[in-house]
C-alpha cells in the first residue's frame, strides 16, 4: 500500500522546501506513475488498495494546506486527475 507514497514525487509534494516548479513538474510525474501502476498491475484488489490509501494521504495533506491558508498547492491538482 505504500508504493506511492514512499517515491520522490510524492515527498517533493508534501515538501515544505519545494519550489512551485518542482511541486508540478513531480504532481505530473506521480501522476504518470499512478497511471503506470494501473496498466501494469494484475490484481485488482491490491491496486485498489494502493490508490485508497495514497487517496486519504493525499486528502489529509490538503485538509491540512487548506487550514494552514497556504492554499490548494499541487495535491488539488493531484485530487483532479
Amino acid at each position: 500500500m505504500l508504493r506511492l507514497i514512499q517515491t520522490e514525487e510524492f515527498k517533493t509534494i508534501i515538501s515544505s522546501c519545494s519550489t512551485n516548479e518542482q511541486e508540478q513538474k513531480a504532481s505530473e510525474n506521480f501522476m504518470k506513475r499512478i497511471i503506470d501502476l494501473c496498466d501494469a498491475e494484475d490484481d485488482a484488489i491490491s491496486l485498489f488498495r494502493i490508490l485508497r490509501y495514497t487517496r486519504f494521504r493525499l486528502q489529509t495533506l490538503q485538509a491540512v494546506y487548506l487550514m494552514d491558508g497556504k492554499g490548494k498547492k499541487c495535491v488539488g491538482a493531484t485530487m483532479c486527475h
